[in-house]
């Protein structure tokens, strides 16, 4: 009897599922959402300062993948992705005059997605990957028009839901902590921009097992 629990229970860590949203299988998805945009600036040499801005906006993605199957309850799926946003952050202060933006255009990366079967037709699953963002930044004071890409760390929990056969929609919640950029301005002030954004976002996807 011994013999046959052990066997039982080691089926059951060592045995890939190969249906439902377990399958080995590559994948497709495209979705919409917002996006939550924070700039920590520190100016230096001319009027120095520490500045926090932030702003909200909309957000787009489409990524591909591939999905393995693990033990079972367990998989891993590899991804690309790429992002499209509209987010721009802009102060005008009359009293000097000066206006500024921060504009959030677009970002693209790969990660990994373990993930848990919660049941036949659902998982739940941690993101962490590499991702590179594309910023602008304006300050018409201090002469200042930057465009420039960081990279950043990425991390996330989400959900997969099995609509019907290859249909699945999904929704994830991401943080991206971008590396600090340095430039200077036209006239010699410097601009040091230490970027975050949060990602919310539904997608449609298609799997093609």
């Amino acid at each position: 009897m011994s013999k046959k629990i052990l066997a039982f229970t080691a089926a059951i860590l060592t045995g890939p599922i190969t249906t439902g949203v377990f399958a080995q299988e590559a994948y497709i998805g495209i979705g919409a959402g917002g996006t939550g945009v924070f700039n920590h600036t520190t100016q230096t040499v001319i009027d120095p300062g520490i500045f926090d801005d932030g702003v909200f906006g909309a957000a787009g993605t489409l990524y591909v993948g591939y999905t393995f199957p693990l033990m079972s309850k367990y998989q891993l799926s590899l991804e690309a992705v790429g992002n499209l946003f509209s987010a721009t952050m802009a102060e005008y202060i009359p009293t000097i005059p000066d206006t500024t933006y921060t504009k959030y255009r677009y970002s693209y990366g790969i990660r990994v997605l373990p993930a848990y079967q919660v049941s036949q037709e659902s998982n739940i699953h941690f993101i962490a990957g590499y991702s590179r963002g594309n910023f602008n930044v304006q300050d018409t004071l201090h002469a200042r028009d930057n465009n420039f890409n960081v990279s950043a760390y990425q991390v996330g929990l989400g959900s997969k839901l099995e609509l019907c056969q290859n249909l699945f929609v999904r929704g994830d919640i991401i943080y991206n902590g971008y590396q600090s950029k340095t430039i200077a301005s036209t006239i010699g002030a410097i601009f040091t921009d230490q970027m975050s954004t949060f990602d919310g976002i539904v997608s449609l996807g298609y799997s093609f097992g």
